[in-house]
């Protein structure tokens, strides 16, 4: 495991400094444990960029019934506050909507009772979660198109306004 750079600027000259930077992340992150997430390690500008980068990867990679089955989802709420960081209204918009599904539109960060919600709504509104997916596949994770919301620009524009804070604490 390579140790992270001193700051997010440390990670600019990069080719593709978001992505540069999020193996670093996850390896702060996860060091001691696979299953728990040390985000206390992180500086919060860092943390925001850890909670953007996986929304967008869970969102990607199984939709928002992945984001929520996953420890990702323990911080659904500290993940909407980082979209609002980097300034993705859209992200914001469809979080928001997902988070409708539960009580008073609190998801648990307890994964287990955050689950039961999360597969009960799902068995009654299959459709719901899936029309905020194809949403964020049309509008942000567009392959054909130039994206209505880019997040990996917003991150980067995240890193440029925030080079000098550390990564890790």
């Amino acid at each position: 495991m390579a140790k992270a750079r001193n700051t997010l600027g440390d990670y600019l000259a990069e080719h593709e400094p978001v992505a540069m930077l999020w193996p670093d992340l996850v390896d702060e992150v996860y060091r001691d444990s696979p299953r728990y997430a040390h985000m206390e390690r992180l500086s919060p500008a860092a943390q925001v960029l850890f909670d953007t980068g996986a929304f967008f990867g869970e969102i990607v990679n199984g939709g928002m019934s992945q984001f929520f089955s996953n420890s990702s989802g323990n911080r659904a709420h500290e993940t909407l506050a980082a979209l609002r960081a980097v300034g993705a209204p859209l992200c914001v918009q469809l979080l928001e909507k997902a988070l409708t599904l539960f009580p008073d539109g609190i998801a648990p960060v307890d994964r287990e009772k955050r689950c039961e919600l999360l597969f009960a709504f799902e068995e009654r509104d299959p459709i719901f979660l899936e029309e905020l997916d194809q949403a964020f596949y049309a509008r942000v994770d567009t392959l054909t198109s130039v994206p209505d919301e880019d997040l990996t620009a917003l991150q980067l524009g995240f890193m440029h306004g925030n080079s000098s804070e550390p990564v890790v604490l």
